[in-house]
């Protein structure tokens, strides 16, 4: 059985001193894990309760999936 890998980034609207509006031509910086075939999700960092929900949700979608996936 795999195990999941679970990747949290920040974005601060900067990287190497070049504003991230600049840096790529996606809609949401979240999109950039289409490139790399993950599923990418945007959420308020100043808003606890989002963070809490957002992630409880994908967690337990994660967990339902990689229990039905037993090979």
């Amino acid at each position: 059985m795999g195990s999941a890998c679970y990747f949290i980034v920040e974005n601060n609207g900067y990287g190497l001193s070049t504003p991230s509006s600049e840096q790529y031509r996606c809609k949401s910086f979240a999109d950039k894990g289409i490139g790399y075939g993950i599923q990418g999700v945007s959420v308020d960092g100043n808003n606890i309760l989002e963070v809490y929900n957002t992630l409880n949700e994908l967690l337990t979608d994660i967990r339902k999936k990689s229990t039905s996936n037993n090979f």
